[in-house]
């Protein structure tokens, strides 16, 4: 092997390394913060008004003001399982727009200031203003 092809091999090594490393640690990020904070409501609103809908649903379910709580009923899945349960085939992402949706249909939502959620959804806002008031 040549000097030139070993730098380019090393160079070549080091990029692709470092671009795994930011690729997963963006995954792991963004899975974690799928949990928290809802997708579609994140787009539409500032994260003040997010946690102004999770007092809100705190206030009408007091026995989920809890991480642990929220957190397990957030991850039940609409069968009954816990996502960590289950496979889902896909990522979080998947898994929280295909229980969203069902709730939906089935007419799992709550009113809070206006906005007609799911409960997912309600429960993320809560699960949000908990983490930021600890």
């Amino acid at each position: 092997m040549t000097r030139r092809s070993f730098v380019f091999t090393m160079v070549g090594t080091a990029v692709a390394a470092t671009l795994a490393y930011f690729g997963c640690k963006r995954q792991v990020t963004s899975q974690s913060s799928a949990l928290y904070l809802p997708h579609f409501l994140s787009i539409l609103m500032d994260k003040s008004a997010i946690e102004e809908i999770g007092k809100s649903y705190l206030k009408k379910h007091p026995e989920e003001n809890s991480i642990e709580k929220l957190k397990s009923n957030i991850l039940s899945s609409f069968d009954g399982n816990s996502l960590a349960q289950k496979e889902t085939g896909g990522s979080i992402d998947k898994f929280f727009e295909s229980k969203i949706l069902s709730e939906f249909r089935n007419g799992n939502q709550e009113v809070i200031d206006g906005w007609v959620l799911s409960v997912t959804e309600a429960r993320q806002c809560a699960l949000f203003t908990v983490l930021n008031k600890s």
